[in-house]
């Protein structure tokens, strides 16, 4: 289970984000639209938004673990 501090020391992290980085961590773990959907929505790529979110992920990882 997840606590509310969790929840908020993650929200604080991903507020240190791009919006960009911030909008497609949201659309992919929050509200749980597919690649497809998310390339939809950016009319980019599958791949091209594949990547994105990869490396949205990684920069996430790298502020919570420094």
């Amino acid at each position: 289970m997840t606590t509310y501090s969790e929840v908020q020391n993650a929200l604080g992290y991903i507020k240190k984000l791009s919006d960009n980085d911030q909008q497609l961590i949201i659309w992919r773990f929050v509200d749980g639209l597919s690649p497809q959907e998310i390339s939809e929505n950016l009319q980019q790529n599958k791949n091209a938004v594949n990547v994105m979110v990869h490396r949205a992920v990684s920069r996430l990882k790298n502020l919570a673990f420094r």
